[in-house]
C-alpha cells in the first residue's frame, strides 16, 4: 500500500508476500477494521485511503499529458468514446462528466475557461 501522507510504498507484512520476513518498510496493522501504520512517517491509514491516493496520482499523471485545450478539442470533435484518459482529465478540469453536460452548460464552462485564460 502507498501511504497517502508521505507517498511512500509500504510492503505487506503477511507470510505470503514476505515469507522469510526480510523485506524492509513493512506497514503495521493497527486494528481489525484495516487501519495500518506507515513504516516511514507513522501515519495511520486504511486501504481506501491508499487507493484514493493512488487514483489521484494517476489522474494527475494523465492531466500532465492531456491539457485543458486538448480536452476541449476532444469534447467538441465528438470523439467522446475514444479514451477513458480524456474523460478522466475532463472530469478533473471541469468537475463534470462529459457524458452529462448539456449544450448550455458546455457554453458556460467554455466561456469561464476563456475568461480565466485571459486573466492569467
Amino acid at each position: 500500500m502507498i501511504c497517502p501522507n508521505c507517498g511512500n510504498s509500504n510492503q505487506c507484512p503477511c507470510k505470503n508476500c514476505d515469507p522469510d520476513g526480510t523485506k524492509p518498510n513493512k506497514y503495521i496493522w493497527i486494528d481489525i477494521e484495516g487501519t495500518a501504520q506507515c513504516s516511514f512517517c507513522e501515519a495511520k491509514f486504511n486501504e481506501w485511503d491508499s487507493l484514493n491516493y493512488e487514483w489521484d496520482k494517476m489522474v494527475e499523471r494523465i492531466c500532465e499529458e492531456i491539457s485543458v485545450d486538448m480536452c476541449i478539442e476532444w469534447f467538441e470533435t465528438g470523439r467522446r468514446d475514444s479514451s477513458i484518459n480524456y474523460e478522466l482529465a475532463f472530469k478533473n478540469y471541469f468537475k463534470k462528466s462529459p457524458i452529462s453536460i448539456s449544450g448550455d452548460e458546455w457554453l458556460q464552462i467554455k466561456r469561464n475557461y476563456k475568461i480565466k485564460k485571459l486573466i492569467q
